[in-house]
Parts: C-alpha cells; structure tokens; sequence
C-alpha cells in the first residue's frame, strides 16, 4: 500500500483516527484493502442490510395497516411507567411522560379505530343484524322446522344486541 498526495482522486474515502485514509483506493473501488474492512464500515453495512430487511418485512406484513401491535405497545409502556410510581411524589415527577403516553394511547386507539373503519374490518350493529340474518337463511335451508328456526333466529338477533358497538 502506498500513501497518495492529499488532492489524489485515487485516494481512499475511508476514514481512520478522525481523518481521511492517506493510502490509494483499490482499483476500481473508493477504499484501500484497510478500511474496506474496517469495523466501522462492516457495522454500517450490516446495520443498512439489517433496517432494509426489517423495512421490507414490515411493509410486506399482512397487517401494516393495523396499528393493534402499536396500541398494545403504547398501553404497556403507560403501564410500566405508572408501576415505578411508589407513591404520590413519583406520579408528580412522572405525570408529564405519563401523560404523554396517555395522550399516545388515545390518538393510536382512535386512528385504528378509524383505519378499521375505513378499510372495512369493523362491524356497526346494522351489518351485524344483516350477517345475522344471512346466518338464520343458512340454517332455514337444512331446517325445516319453522318454529325452530325462529327461535334460533331469536337468539342470534338477541345476542347480536348485546355486542356493544362503538358509534362516532
């Protein structure tokens, strides 16, 4: 290896002890055989590698427009923070964060709350009554005992009422 001048356009891009390699870069390469090893170079490439993969995973994942795992995370965190309180002084030191991740909890439960919504997945009570009667359609097509068919259609619609269903 040979040290090049400071204006050489050969000369390494790598960086050792704070400053520009002074060596010539390998041919057809912008680094010397040194730092194209070096640890710090390795670590970079590795961590670049690593955040792609888990950003591709991530937007492949069938539910990335569910932010559920995000809720789940949130509510366990105002959990954490409010167990290390012992007593009143620390709920006094902490209320700030805590009310931070609060606030956190509810803006991410009202934007899945929505994301479901308009993506289709959540029910109201008229779409459920409807599945409800397609279910009792179903059963009338290997029953043939009206009066039982009534009564199981009874007893869905009555449990269909029961299921508290969120209005906006």
């Amino acid at each position: 290896m040979s040290e090049v001048d400071i204006d050489d356009p050969r000369r390494c891009q790598g960086i050792r002890d704070g400053r520009q390699c002074l060596q010539r870069a390998l041919e057809g390469r912008t680094k010397c055989a040194v730092c194209q090893r070096s640890p710090e170079g390795a670590v970079r490439n590795f961590m670049l590698t690593k955040w792609r993969d888990r950003i591709q995973r991530l937007s492949c994942n069938d539910s990335v427009q569910s932010l559920r795992d995000e809720v789940g995370t949130l509510k366990m965190l105002l959990e954490t923070a409010l167990n290390r309180c012992q007593n009143d002084d620390d709920l006094y030191i902490n209320s700030t964060q805590i009310a931070n991740l609060a606030e956190k909890c509810e803006r991410a439960v009202t934007s899945c709350a929505k994301l479901e919504k308009s993506s289709g997945m959540m029910l109201d009570k008229g779409a459920a009554l409807q599945i409800a009667g397609n279910i009792v359609s179903i059963i009338g097509e290997f029953v043939k005992d009206p009066v039982i068919i009534d009564q199981i259609g009874e007893a869905i619609v009555e449990r269909v009422l029961k299921v508290e269903f969120k209005e906006d």
